[in-house]
């Protein structure tokens, strides 16, 4: 049963690790229970993480925790990811000293940063690294974890792969310093070691005198898990990380990307920034707090006010307090806590100003009160759609109907300049009467 005690380092790591923000299930497993316990992410910090791993069938060798946090308990697969908490990098270094023995793992950490200097190259460095055995390199990403979207799959496919690429582009990188060091990748489905438990290597023996017996397993070697933090080390934006590793777009793609998109349908009606635009908007729910909206609209209130916040340059903490300020303008504010709860990191929505009078059933008066010219909006809409469709049909092109419609006529007029009657016609082509006659007098109208 594991029995693990941690310093204040390793404490620190498990916090930073999961944390109160992480949301979801994590795995644990260590040697033949591959089943593991799923305790909650925010459960797993400092004050409970020796609780959890005293559980029965859990060892205090080869202890493992997962990369990634989960939606349920059954399964620790890529469909069932809720978020991401690190990149981890192993490094299976073949490094050895005269004897013939790897090179202990802070050595080849020192080398590796050597080698970075040395070469003159950017490389950012990982939050925390791991070693035992050998090494391996943590870059903890955003507080709580990169969240993939559960329903849209296409975008949660498309962070994964940005994952995957920042993971391949720093191993590529330490790859070309020396092949020796034999960077792997791992996949978002993996784990790491516990810190403080052992990495056992195992050896398998043979009885020279049992001629095709069983093999036995024996303890060949252990090493202590132990972590460092790195001093220049940070937790990384991933998309942060994504600018500073991956590869800048040539501008020949960028230009073929802007063509195959086609040019936007976006009407300017004036000089605005998108950012003075969230603004007039949080000034526009201020205006509709002054004029007495209260119960029953704070809660929508208060998350559009920090949603055109965040996305109005202001930066979590920013926008957080600038929604607890916003909630304190009410008659009756709701608790902090609600309001923290409402700004915690989710989907940003870009709300267009109609889907905001409607959803906070405000009426063409009051709106107009607050200084919104409902029919310039109107008048834009409707210039809007037109240029929307517009934009669409050129798209599109011919519709399937109008193929349809354009290969029937070219056979009634086939059938008609053969002498077919009409009647004959509409039964061949399986239409009515009147259609055919549509057709034969649209091909020749006098």
């Amino acid at each position: 049963m594991a029995n693990l005690g941690f310093t204040s380092t390793e404490n620190q790591y498990i916090s930073d690790f999961y944390g109160q923000k992480a949301a979801g299930f994590l795995k644990i497993w260590g040697g033949k229970n591959k089943t593991g316990v799923f305790p909650y992410g925010k459960t797993f910090c400092n004050e409970h993480a020796k609780d959890i791993l005293k559980i029965d069938k859990l060892p205090s060798s080869n202890l493992f925790m997962s990369v990634s946090t989960f939606y349920g308990k059954k399964k620790a697969t890529i469909d069932n990811i809720r978020s991401v908490q690190c990149i981890p990098i192993d490094i299976d270094y073949k490094f050895k000293d005269k004897r013939g023995d790897l090179l202990d793992p802070l050595v080849v950490w020192d080398m590796l940063q050597k080698d970075i200097i040395n070469k003159r190259i950017f490389f950012p460095m990982p939050t925390y690294i791991e070693y035992g055995h050998r090494l391996r390199l943590i870059y903890l990403l955003n507080e709580g974890g990169v969240i993939l979207p559960r329903v849209d799959k296409n975008r949660r496919k498309k962070i994964l792969n940005l994952l995957r690429r920042i993971q391949e582009e720093l191993i590529n990188t330490i790859n070309a310093l020396n092949p020796l060091y034999h960077a792997e990748y791992n996949s978002y489905t993996s784990f790491v070691r516990v810190p403080t438990s052992l990495n056992t290597i195992w050896e398998k023996r043979f009885d020279p005198n049992d001629f095709g017996g069983k093999p036995t397993f024996h303890v060949n070697e252990e090493y202590y898990v132990q972590i460092r933090k790195i001093a220049n080390g940070r937790r990384w934006d991933f998309h942060d990380l994504a600018d500073e590793v991956l590869p800048k777009l040539p501008e020949w793609y960028r230009g073929k990307k802007i063509k195959k998109n086609g040019p936007g349908i976006h009407i300017s009606t004036n000089d605005r920034n998108i950012s003075s635009m969230l603004t007039s908007r949080m000034h526009f729910l201020e205006i509709l707090q002054d004029n007495g909206y209260d119960i029953g609209f704070r809660e929508v209130m208060c998350f559009m006010y920090w949603n055109f916040a965040l996305q109005s340059g202001y930066s979590e903490t920013e926008a957080q307090l600038a929604a607890l300020e916003f909630n304190r303008g009410f008659k009756h504010p709701m608790k902090e806590k609600e309001v923290i709860s409402l700004s915690r990191p989710r989907k940003l929505y870009y709300y267009r100003m109609n889907t905001i009078l409607s959803k906070l059933c405000v009426s063409e008066d009051l709106a107009t009160a607050c200084g919104y010219d409902t029919e310039f909006q109107k008048d834009y809409q409707k210039l809007y759609m037109r240029k929307y469709r517009m934009y669409k049909k050129k798209k599109a092109g011919i519709s399937r109907k109008q193929k349809s419609i354009k290969k029937l006529s070219e056979s009634a007029n086939k059938l008609r300049n053969k002498g077919i009657k009409l009647a004959d016609i509409a039964r061949k082509l399986s239409v009515s009467l009147s259609t055919v006659k549509r057709y034969i007098a649209a091909a020749d109208p006098i």
